[in-house]
């Protein structure tokens, strides 16, 4: 998230940077056109250097997750959890049950992502009645593993050559892809029981793209999207907790 708001910051300079070339404005500290296009290159500068930082390879060497079988290195991640006072075969139900509207800002955040021209019934802009998982799993997303009332790990390629939708993608093809040009995503959902009807509800998001320019170009998007990201994975999470516990 840090080198998210980096990254909104150089972008930030930039434009005021770009703005204050065509016209000086003193009161932002910017009297004169060169320091204009001196803020206007610093900005540009921070913000490419997130695409070079933080941007390095994890890799899980023991699995203790189906996650971790699917995609055991990445470049990026968000993690979220909940607690929730239900059993988990009702925690996992309400997985597959929880609708967009249930979602407290999906429906506003989505529509900034695409700038309300979404088409109907795909994921960025499910219909009202459709649970959310659905949505996701008609829209590109594909179940890659699952241990039901404890697991359920979805991905997709965020990047792809444009003759990747020719290939028979069984799992065992998706987590052996290592050929430049892609870049994989994988979330999941694992409850642990936490005693007395009590269940820990994880979510993580991870990609890994599979050479150092797809990796960079990834980036870019990465450190656009997080913070929105963040707030519908945390909402997702609690419409999740307000259905198996009602």
């Amino acid at each position: 998230m840090f080198l998210s708001v980096i990254w909104y910051l150089g972008g930030t300079l930039v434009a005021i940077g770009a703005l204050c070339v065509i016209r000086p404005i003193r009161w932002l500290r910017l009297p004169t056109r060169k320091r204009a296009a001196l803020t206007a290159l610093a900005g540009f500068v921070l913000a490419q250097a997130t695409l070079f930082v933080g941007t390095s390879t994890h890799r899980i060497e023991t699995p203790a997750s189906r996650l971790d079988r699917v995609i055991p290195a990445f470049e990026f991640n968000e993690h979220h959890s909940i607690r929730i006072a239900a059993p988990a075969d009702r925690v996992y139900r309400a997985v597959f049950e929880v609708t967009a509207d249930e979602i407290a800002g999906y429906r506003v955040l989505t529509w900034i992502r695409c700038l309300g021209r979404c088409p109907e019934g795909n994921l960025m802009n499910p219909s009202a009645r459709s649970p959310l998982l659905a949505a996701a799993l008609s829209s590109g997303f594909r179940k890659l593993a699952e241990t039901p009332n404890e697991e359920l790990v979805f991905g997709t390629f965020v990047a792809a050559p444009a003759d990747a939708a020719r290939r028979e993608w069984t799992l065992e093809a998706f987590v052996a892809v290592a050929e430049p040009g892609y870049a994989k995503a994988v979330m999941n959902f694992r409850l642990q029981p936490a005693g007395s009807g009590v269940t820990i509800l994880d979510t993580e998001t991870r990609v890994h793209a599979t050479d150092p320019a797809t990796v960079r170009t990834f980036a870019a998007y990465w450190r656009t999207i997080l913070p929105g990201s963040a707030l519908i994975r945390v909402a997702w999470l609690r419409a999740i907790k307000r259905r198996a516990e009602g």
